[in-house]
């Protein structure tokens, strides 16, 4: 099923290594990167009945921070 894409994201990472199951993801308050993850969530919402957020875990970008998506069924 094709997905349509409503946000790419960029925040620190912490606790997890590649390829762990889990770990935290933080945003500050004041960050417009959170507005966006908010934003993304919501459009998403109202767009289908699920959401799909990955995490890119494996590859860390050159500032140390991991890319988020989110998408939804097109």
């Amino acid at each position: 099923m094709e997905r349509k894409a409503f946000g790419y994201i960029t925040t620190k990472t912490y606790g997890g290594k590649s390829g762990d199951k889990t770990f935290g993801i933080h945003f500050k308050a004041e960050d417009l990167e959170t507005v966006k993850f908010a934003t993304s969530l919501i459009k998403a919402l109202a767009h289908g009945e699920d959401i799909d957020i990955t995490a890119f875990t494996y590859k860390k970008l050159r500032n140390g921070k991991t890319r988020i998506t989110i998408t939804s069924p097109k």
